[in-house]
């Protein structure tokens, strides 16, 4: 007898289930879900799984019934939309899995405050302790985000303010129990920091208005060196690290950031480019920490502090299509070349230098892919006397190198 698992998008209350929904829960022999929305079924007359976490142990137990007997399990809005489903995408060879989508709480929040949703930003913290992306989140022009318990609306707003003050003035609202005991509040995104919501609410920012004062984030390019912690002034500095960005071609994929320092290329190049994941290699445990505590400040989930040295660390990173050298010393012609011995056919790697030693080695390593040397010359003003004068900062060459595609 073969069975299947049928996973239902139960909307944000019963009487959003549509017709073929609930023909799927009349046919299921077994029920399973969170206590919420099992109770939203007392007459099943079936066997019942409360789901828990790990849920790798939870989808290994449904699949063990699916195989011979008809599942269904329920999840809160849409299954495959910041839900459950995600876990449920590759089982186990010959077993059918049919997933039944519904409203979203999102769809309706932004429904219940008349904002076309086609071009919002969906976020969520549910469940996840990962830091709060918030650049994205004040960049977007509508943005939704799914809260818990520990992190609601209130909560979130607060973090929002205070890692962004200008961002207080922003408009905002919340959506609470929607499906049930709806409770809707429109404000000021620093009127909402601190007040009390449950964990079944989503935040909503709402578009900014083209006139007065700016209130959003920039582009995460070429931000002051100050922004950064750093020892030693170990950074690339901003003119710089906006030129190697550039010259790096960023895209979906992995960055490796080779002597790190700071963190600084790494850090910015996850916030340009949301479907980039870096790691920032570094050997000395107080940079590693540095760059972490970077990380977290910029909010990202994707970019990842790892200590090591170079040319021991690599061989355990996942291939990259973009690599930055910023260290090295002597050993930094090795390191170019074991990194673009990784380098994913069509990837770029560039690399840095102040010294002449290191200007030599990186002239004699793999002529035959450099595209270009660049050298960037910048000069500050500074004040003298009763005025100011032009002084230069030690000037960097990149040289920057292709991988022929496949």
């Amino acid at each position: 007898m073969k069975g299947r698992l049928t996973i239902i998008g139960c909307g944000t209350s019963r009487i959003d289930l549509p017709p073929r929904h609930r023909q799927a829960l009349a046919e299921a022999e077994v029920l399973a879900g969170g206590r919420r929305l099992l109770d939203w079924f007392p007459r099943f007359a079936g066997e019942i799984v409360e789901i828990g976490t790990p849920l790798a142990e939870t989808a290994a137990r449904l699949y063990a019934l699916a195989a011979t007997r008809k599942v269904a399990l329920l999840a809160s809005g849409d299954p495959l939309f910041f839900g459950i489903g995600a876990h449920f995408t590759d089982p186990p060879e010959g077993l059918e899995v049919i997933f039944l989508a519904n409203i979203t709480a999102a769809q309706q929040a932004l429904a219940r405050f008349a904002l076309p949703w086609s071009e919002a930003r969906f976020f969520s913290v549910h469940g996840r302790r990962a830091p709060l992306p918030w650049r994205r989140i004040l960049g977007a022009e509508t943005a939704v985000v799914y809260t818990d318990p520990q992190r609601h609306p209130g909560v979130i707003a607060a973090e929002l303010a205070a890692v962004y003050p200008p961002a207080g003035e922003r408009a905002a609202a919340v959506a609470e129990n929607l499906g049930g005991a709806e409770h809707l509040v429109k404000g000021k995104l620093g009127d909402i920091a601190g007040r009390e919501f449950s964990g079944l609410a989503v935040l909503v920012l709402l578009p900014t208005p083209a006139q007065g004062r700016l209130i959003t984030p920039c582009l995460s390019l070429g931000e002051e060196d100050e922004s950064f912690l750093r020892r030693d002034n170990l950074i690339t500095h901003a003119e710089v690290r906006a030129v190697v960005l550039a010259k790096l071609r960023l895209g979906g994929g992995v960055l490796w950031d080779l002597g790190a320092g700071s963190g600084s290329v790494a850090v910015e190049a996850c916030g340009l480019c949301s479907a980039l994941t870096a790691y920032a290699v570094e050997k000395e445990p107080q940079r590693v920490a540095m760059v972490a505590e970077n990380v977290r400040r910029a909010g990202l989930a994707s970019c990842h502090a790892v200590q090591g040295d170079i040319l021991q660390t690599l061989e355990r990173l996942p291939a990259p299509r973009a690599v930055f050298v910023g260290g090295g010393g002597k050993e930094v012609g090795a390191i170019v070349s074991q990194a673009f011995s990784a380098l994913r056919p069509g990837g770029r790697l560039v690399a840095s230098a102040v010294l002449l030693t290191s200007k030599e080695r990186l002239q004699n390593v793999l002529a035959g892919f450099r595209v270009e040397i660049v050298e960037i010359d910048i000069r500050r003003a500074v004040p003298i006397g009763d005025g100011r004068m032009m002084k230069p900062d030690n000037p960097v060459t990149l040289y920057v190198f292709e991988k022929p595609g496949a």
